[in-house]
């Protein structure tokens, strides 16, 4: 799998080296283009493994409510990032994976239990949202601007989980609990993370 990213990372720089020979882009931007595409790249075939994954596992319903709600969410609260790109993919896997092993097991106990775990998820996500990443830090306009969007985010998404809970609509509020959830563990990873870097 390491050698598909070294292949990626490879592709990507090739691309960015072909756009600022044709005058697309600057010199100066060649390593910021490479980057971004090797991203996209990464990102684009985690979403694939994740959509095969749901089409073979028939769970395509709570995989697309999980990704959208997920990404939704971590795109303005922040929090634990790991180390390298084949890290970041594997847990995002094994979190995916999770997900849809308790949903085939079916065992209804503990999506009641994930539904109410959310209600702490969603107080951790007002409570401490937005947690930047040293990699990429915020200004104080975006801070406050992640913020404020992140709170409506995830406490729209709980309301939405929270009447398909009333009415036992699983498919939709098991992917947005766990999603929640997950977020907020995230932000405690990192918030855990920092507190140790400066005591």
């Amino acid at each position: 799998m390491e050698e598909m990213f070294i292949m990626l990372t490879r592709i990507a720089n090739r691309i960015s080296v072909l756009l600022e020979n044709y005058g697309i882009i600057e010199t100066s931007n060649i390593e910021v283009y490479a980057y971004g595409l090797e991203l996209f790249f990464m990102k684009t075939g985690l979403y694939l493994i994740v959509l095969c994954l749901s089409l073979i596992t028939h769970s395509l319903i709570i995989s697309l409510f999980f990704v959208i709600a997920y990404i939704a969410l971590r795109q303005y609260t922040g929090g634990f990032h790991c180390s390298t790109a084949l890290r970041c993919i594997l847990v995002s896997l094994l979190m995916f994976n999770i997900m849809v092993v308790i949903y085939k097991i079916n065992l209804h106990f503990i999506f009641d239990i994930l539904f109410l775990m959310s209600v702490c998820g969603l107080i951790v996500i007002i409570v401490h949202s937005p947690i930047e990443s040293p990699n990429k830090p915020l200004t104080l306009m975006e801070a406050r601007r992640y913020r404020r969007i992140s709170i409506v985010l995830s406490i729209s998404l709980f309301l939405v989980s929270a009447v398909c809970w009333a009415f036992h609509i699983v498919e939709v509020y098991y992917p947005i609990s766990y999603a929640l959830l997950a977020d907020s563990i995230l932000l405690l990873l990192e918030e855990g993370k920092n507190e140790k870097k400066d005591p």
